[in-house]
């Protein structure tokens, strides 16, 4: 019996870190008044979207309501006239409010007084939002209530009132945002009265975003992967909330290539995103106490499988394009308001060259002396790294007790089940570079393949045993053709 054992080298696995991630957060409110100052006389005008009465006939009236200063936009009416809109936009300066906080609420402000002179009674005739320079939204206009005679305030909406309207930051921080009301004089006398408007103010009650620190992947090194398995590839970030970090409630994060985005599909080769325990997901979890009140340490891993494309300087990854990229972690926490802040990272993933044979040897079987092995001997190799692969082949003497049989006497070849004079390669001691052609995996569970044929000749008077020796099957990256 001549029995032939393989050994097998490629990398072999490296340590595992593994974590998941995480929990909570709250709203918080800013109220700003950007309308009480000169500087914003400009912002404040009329439209005839309304009514039929003006305000500040002839004058520039219209633009003192602006701050409580006593200095009015006034407008004149009689029986059953209704004003124009004053139009007041610009409250809030771009970048004023961070763009990705949630917007949970809007309040108006309106000081306002009414004559009471031929017996006039001022009504609102219509309070409504300004969005992207339309007017729009819920109608919050109080058309039971009366205009007191002396300065009185009178809020609209409040903290978690949208007006009926979707709003990012950015929708409020502009020069098209702005409060859009108009008066109606519900007099049943025909005696003019004057309504008169001091100052108008808006509040906007809205969520800070938790901020994410620039995250650390694979501890700062070159990501390595392992052999015929999965490698776990962590990340570590502290999230901040300014209210309290017991507000953070969710971290979530997508390892993917770069030349992709956070938005990738899940794939072994370029994208580890979904769910913890699902296949290619990513697991995320506390790291310990809370860093501070504000801050926690948060921790996210991913199984990478051996074929995640390669991003270092190797000749398939340079040939391919990949050398110009990396592999990316995106995070991103967010809070129980919905608000979100994201951060990333980046690191290099290095060239595996790996290597699996599926028979644990070559049985020849029975051979006599000066005769070949019957064909059907060969051994199929497996692409386990993320490169196509060539293989250094070499062998030793097989042996029985004190007798042998040069290694020399086996042959093997690529090229077909031919037999034993059809093969191209004698074995040897020393490593021989074998040209394989199967190329990269590009999936695990169907890793590129190839198959190498072997037989042996057995030599003229070859005492009979059983012999038994080594042929040794070690992956080098492809550098001459896939």
């Amino acid at each position: 019996m001549i029995f032939a054992a393989i050994n097998i080298f490629g990398l072999s696995p490296i340590d595992i870190q593994a974590k998941l991630f995480f929990m909570e957060a709250r709203k918080w409110q800013i109220a700003a008044d950007y309308v009480s100052g000169p500087s914003n006389l400009a912002t404040v005008a009329t439209s005839s979207a309304t009514g039929t009465i003006d305000w500040g006939p002839g004058a520039t009236g219209k633009f003192y309501a602006t701050g409580s200063d006593n200095a009015y936009a006034t407008v004149t009416m009689a029986i059953y006239e209704s004003s124009f809109y004053i139009t007041a936009t610009s409250f809030f300066a771009a970048n004023s409010i961070p763009s990705n906080s949630v917007i949970n609420g809007i309040r108006v402000e309106i000081e306002r007084n009414a004559s009471t002179a031929g017996g006039g009674t001022f009504i609102d005739g219509s309070v409504m939002l300004i969005k992207g320079g339309t007017i729009q939204g819920s109608d919050y206009a109080a058309s039971t209530t009366y205009w007191p005679v002396a300065d009185a305030t009178n809020s609209y909406g409040g903290e978690t009132d949208l007006w009926g309207l979707g709003w990012t930051a950015n929708d409020i921080a502009t020069e098209s945002f702005g409060v859009a009301f108009s008066v109606f004089d519900s007099s049943t006398t025909a005696a003019s009265s004057t309504a008169s408007v001091d100052d108008v103010t808006v509040i906007v009650y809205h969520n800070a975003p938790p901020s994410v620190a620039t995250p650390i992947l694979y501890g700062g090194n070159a990501i390595t992967l392992s052999a015929s398995t999965t490698q776990a590839v962590y990340a570590t970030t502290t999230i901040t909330d300014t209210n309290s970090a017991d507000e953070i409630s969710t971290v979530t994060a997508v390892f993917y290539n770069s030349s992709s985005t956070e938005a990738c599909s899940a794939s072994e080769n370029l994208c580890y995103t979904g769910a913890a325990n699902t296949w290619l997901g990513v697991s995320c979890d506390w790291l310990g106490a809370t860093t501070s009140a504000t801050a926690i340490d948060a921790s996210c891993t991913a199984d990478f499988w051996f074929d995640a494309v390669p991003t270092d300087t190797g000749d398939w990854s340079t040939t391919l394009g990949y050398a110009t990229t990396d592999w990316e972690v995106w995070f991103q926490g967010t809070d129980v308001a919905n608000a979100t802040g994201a951060a990333t990272t980046s690191q290099e993933l290095t060239t595996l060259s790996g290597v699996e044979v599926e028979e644990i040897g070559i049985d020849y079987g029975t051979v006599l002396s000066n005769a070949t092995s019957t064909t059907g001997k060969s051994i199929t190799i497996n692409t386990t790294g993320n490169c196509p692969i060539n293989v250094n082949v070499s062998g030793e003497n097989m042996a029985t007790s004190a007798l042998s049989i040069a290694v020399e006497q086996q042959k093997y070849a690529t090229s077909g089940d031919v037999g034993y004079e059809g093969l191209g390669w004698t074995a040897s001691t020393g490593v021989q570079l074998l040209n394989l052609d199967s190329g990269k995996t590009e999936a695990t569970s169907t890793p590129a393949t190839d198959i190498v044929y072997w037989a042996i000749l057995i030599p003229s008077a070859q005492t009979a045993g059983d012999y038994s020796g080594t042929n040794t099957i070690a992956a080098v990256e492809d550098t001459i053709d896939w």
